[in-house]
């Protein structure tokens, strides 16, 4: 399994239209984003949702992660289809694929995966599940609750974009963090800051202040 855990930030979206549908011999199982009021996703949260589904409810080992370019793997013990609609297959990057075992999309929308990330204080032992359209995650409720510190890692040209990707002048983004298939939770970025990396001249660090979202 390539970057099984590879840490990833998820833009959360409005707007979308369109499903996720997995099928495995004659059943299936199909996802909507939410859409509907105040709902948001990103997506990940769109992803995890749809192979927690197929897991629950099609059988076999599944499993979603993603690569250093944003590009997520659904993989799992027995064939499959997918099918990813309208905006659900732009953002998530899929589109139809039948007869596999394993399918990687391209990029998906609004997502950064730096070289590495630090979790200042994150608890070491995790309970694992999905980020939910909710956004809840699958962390001891201090970290759902509180604000945190978390550390990009990377060169000086991907951390000045993750800078402005994370924290545009004037706006306050929302993103889901996960780590392979586990949802860490959905949070603001509330301030960034960046310094030389001290054990590497070569990298650069990229403070971020995250407070719980919803």
């Amino acid at each position: 399994m390539a970057d099984a855990h590879k840490t990833g930030l998820a833009k959360v979206l409005g707007g979308w239209t369109g499903t996720i549908t997995i099928t495995v011999g004659s059943d299936s199982v199909q996802v909507e984003p939410s859409s509907m009021g105040s709902g948001r996703e990103s997506a990940i949260s769109v992803l995890l949702k749809a192979v927690q589904t197929a897991r629950e409810d099609l059988g076999g080992v599944w499993e979603v992660y993603p690569n250093a370019s944003g590009q997520i793997t659904v993989s799992a013990s027995v064939t499959f289809n997918l099918v990813a609609t309208n905006l659900t297959g732009t953002r998530t990057g899929f589109t139809t694929h039948t007869g596999v075992s394993s399918v990687t999309g391209s990029a998906h929308a609004s997502g950064s995966y730096p070289f590495a990330v630090r979790f200042g204080g994150i608890p070491n032992t995790r309970t694992g599940g999905r980020i939910a359209s909710d956004g809840s995650g699958s962390l001891p409720q201090i970290w759902q609750s509180t604000t945190h510190t978390i550390t990009i890692v990377d060169t000086w040209a991907n951390v000045r974009g993750f800078e402005t990707t994370l924290l545009p002048v004037g706006s306050f983004y929302t993103f889901d963090i996960w780590v392979s298939g586990i949802g860490l939770g959905r949070y603001i970025v509330t301030s960034a800051k960046n310094s030389k990396a001290v054990l590497n001249m070569n990298y650069w660090n990229l403070d971020l202040n995250i407070q719980a979202a919803e």
